[in-house]
């Protein structure tokens, strides 16, 4: 499943989560479009203090065709830049998947790519 993102009818700026009111125009009425790809801006490493390669997950900042912001749970350790695939999981939060290539942290200890 895409992601459901906002868009308000007056003044067409998206927003995600919902919202009521329009940030920008005020209006309240709002549409609804489907996101289903989007562009990696920026990415961090998170690590618990498990030992195992299951303590380390990936966040990224991701920018939408019309330039809306999301944070996202990524699958895989990927480089800015790189395109992926959007969904909303079974816990409420936005995956992002990668669109193949190879793993630029090469698994290595992670942090952010170069």
């Amino acid at each position: 499943m895409s992601v459901a993102v906002q868009i308000c009818r007056s003044c067409r700026t998206q927003f995600f989560p919902p919202r009521l009111r329009c940030a920008c125009c005020q209006a309240c009425a709002f549409d609804e479009a489907l996101v289903r790809t989007a562009v990696i801006e920026d990415i961090t490493t998170i690590r618990t203090r498990r030992p195992d390669d299951a303590s380390r997950g990936y966040l990224a900042l991701v920018v939408t065709e019309r330039n809306l912001r999301l944070l996202a749970r990524l699958d895989r350790c990927c480089s800015p830049g790189a395109q992926v695939r959007l969904q909303v999981a079974a816990d409420g939060a936005i995956a992002a998947f990668a669109e193949g290539g190879a793993d630029p942290c090469g698994g290595d200890d992670g942090g952010s790519p170069a």
